[in-house]
């Protein structure tokens, strides 16, 4: 008489769905990295300088044309939400 020991089985799991970083949490890692790597590593970085300088430049050319179509936006307001005293 043989006997067969039944292991039970696992339960096979669902592959997890990894979720892509967004786009601001991809610039924050590479601020957070380039200010760490400047402060670990000083002067060897200083070749790197140009990266850091255009990343910065992209940020505030982003944020300036941001913040210019929302004064444009804000200035071309419906004439009945302007205070009546002023002179258009």
């Amino acid at each position: 008489m043989s006997r067969t020991t039944q292991f039970p089985q696992k339960e096979m799991s669902k592959p997890s769905k990894k979720r892509s970083l967004g786009l601001s949490e991809l610039t924050l890692i590479g601020l957070f990295a380039g200010i760490s790597c400047g402060l670990f590593f000083g002067e060897g970085c200083a070749r790197f300088q140009i990266l850091g300088d255009a990343f910065v430049g992209l940020l505030q050319m982003t944020v300036l044309s941001l913040f210019h179509q929302s004064r444009q936006k804000n200035n071309k307001s419906h004439p009945k939400d302007r205070p009546s005293n002023v002179n258009n």
